[in-house]
């Protein structure tokens, strides 16, 4: 989600990819897809609440909860994806590459140029080990 010049919300490309490979799309945010699912993350609501209760943040707030939350899910092989307005490009956060993340990535950027996107659309890679910016057909050759 991003704010525009007008403060008018612009919600932006965004998805799930499980561990598994298989790419859900996010209607609003990541976090709340994970409040709404919480099984399917193999997490229970409890722990969600629990965890921002730690923080003392309201539930399904944009602050250290939810990095906490991201966190333990990077750590299972979830990959989160995103496509921003400005600038644009894809925000794609992974705990680490190897060799089934770099499969899953494949996927997702070949999924995408199917959609429509350009194989030169712009990719901020963030892992564990720093970040790095490449291009969605980067992604396939990796």
């Amino acid at each position: 989600m991003v704010m525009n010049k007008d403060n008018k919300t612009d919600y932006t490309e965004a998805y799930w990819i499980s561990p598994e490979g298989d790419i859900l799309i996010v209607n609003t945010s990541h976090i709340d897809m994970v409040f709404d699912k919480p099984e399917l993350f193999g997490l229970s609501l409890q722990l969600l609440q629990s965890v921002y209760d730690i923080y003392n943040e309201q539930y399904r707030s944009e602050g250290k909860a939810r990095d906490e939350i991201l966190l333990m899910l990077f750590k299972q092989g979830w990959i989160r994806a995103r496509r921003y307005l400005r600038p644009y490009r894809w925000s794609i956060n992974v705990s680490s590459i190897d060799e089934k993340t770099l499969n899953n990535l494949k996927h997702f950027a070949l999924s995408m140029m199917e959609k429509g996107h350009s194989r030169h659309d712009e990719v901020m890679l963030d892992t564990d080990e720093g970040k790095r910016i490449c291009c969605l057909a980067d992604m396939i050759k990796v």
